[in-house]
């Protein structure tokens, strides 16, 4: 399971997500894909690949394969954690 970091603060753009790390001062531009992890959380790397699926009609493996990648990004930046 992916958890939010509580340190970190968020603005929604529309079809963007910037989040700002006050523990690190550091602040991230987040796609759409990475905007719908984000907005999904706490989630699973197969749940959010089925949200994928469902709101940008890509292929299962290929949202999983997404899912995955984005969400350890989230994790290297200390933005996510995995329990």
């Amino acid at each position: 399971m992916y958890t939010a970091n509580p340190a970190v603060m968020q603005t929604d753009l529309g079809s963007e997500l910037v989040l700002v790390n006050s523990a690190s001062g550091h602040s991230f531009r987040l796609n759409e894909t990475a905007r719908a992890a984000w907005l999904s959380l706490p989630t699973t790397a197969p749940q959010l690949a089925g949200l994928l699926v469902a709101q940008f009609q890509v292929e299962q493996a290929t949202a999983l394969q997404d899912a995955e990648q984005v969400l350890q990004q989230l994790v290297a930046q200390g933005l996510v954690s995995q329990a």
